[in-house]
């Protein structure tokens, strides 16, 4: 069984390098992506399994858009963000997210951290994990 997964990013390298990693591991397959929040609304229609989320869009944030998934759908939330400060973290921890990345994290982190939501867990980078 495939286990959609949708990308909301606004950089667009960035957004090609996590549709790279969705659609070279199994069982994963790639859904939609989006470049912000209100694009992403159309997520409401057609929810993927996971969603990986960067929190810096332009318009709504993407704890935002966390919020309205959670409460509209049953697609968990990766967040992918450079923020690693406290807020940032609550906040998206909060509003829904059962994960979060820094976006210095390598291809294989996020691969498994694909994984391990499967499995049921939260996956975190290193520093958030000590963190929260």
């Amino acid at each position: 069984m495939k286990i959609t997964v949708s990308v909301v990013e606004d950089n667009e390298l960035y957004q090609q390098a996590l549709v790279d990693v969705i659609c070279s591991k199994e069982p994963f397959l790639f859904h939609s992506v989006h470049g912000s929040a209100e694009d992403a609304m159309a997520l409401l229609q057609d929810p993927p399994e996971i969603a990986i989320i960067d929190i810096n869009l332009p318009g709504k944030s993407g704890i935002e858009l966390i919020a309205t998934l959670r409460e509209k759908t049953f697609t968990q939330c990766l967040v992918c963000s450079m923020y690693e400060d406290d807020d940032h973290i609550v906040q998206a921890l909060e509003n829904g997210a059962v994960g979060y990345l820094l976006k210095d994290a390598s291809v294989q982190d996020i691969s498994n951290a694909l994984d391990e939501l499967v499995k049921g867990g939260a996956p975190m980078s290193p520093y958030i994990a000590s963190r929260v």
